[in-house]
């Protein structure tokens, strides 16, 4: 997980689906609810804190799937995941709809519970995705194809017509 330690962010569901599906969870970020989660999690996560970008990357490389149990409007970090070639498992609702493709670049979660994401954790445990296909769909989220995509619809705007 990479993720702000605040209590919308569901991190509590991440914690309990890691320890239900027996796999190791390691959490990148910082913030007021790290003294609960902690507690909450026991040995079962890994808190990391803030993490500069090449070790962020390290991470997103390292880890077998971002979790991603929040709503969020858009949500970079899975984007950043499918960047560095690794599967996103989220919830699904909010932006994660419009970023992950379930069954090529990872899973979306039905329910925000810690049994459906303990589920789907434990698919992820045993499935080999292509790095190169989930980094080739992230392309499409990218700096360079945003501008791009501006440009054109700027060109667009300015050479139609004026309608009166």
């Amino acid at each position: 997980m990479v993720s702000a330690l605040v209590p919308y962010k569901r991190i509590d569901v991440a914690i309990d689906a890691a320890r239900s599906a027996g796999v190791p969870l390691r959490v990148v970020g910082t913030g007021p609810d790290l003294a609960r989660l902690r507690a909450r999690a026991g040995a079962t996560a890994e808190f990391l804190g803030g993490l500069d970008n090449d070790a962020l990357r390290a991470q997103y490389r390292g880890a077998r799937a971002l979790v991603l149990p929040a709503v969020e409007d858009f949500g970079i970090a899975p984007v950043e995941s499918m960047a560095c070639g690794r599967p996103v498992i989220a919830f699904g609702e909010g932006g994660a709809t419009e970023t992950v493709v379930p069954g090529t670049t990872g899973w979306l979660v039905a329910e925000q519970t810690p049994a459906a994401f303990a589920a789907a954790m434990r698919v992820a445990a045993t499935t080999t995705f292509d790095p190169h296909t989930i980094a080739a769909h992230a392309a499409a989220f990218s700096t360079p194809r945003f501008e791009s995509a501006f440009r054109a619809i700027a060109a667009e705007t300015l050479t139609a017509p004026i309608a009166c």
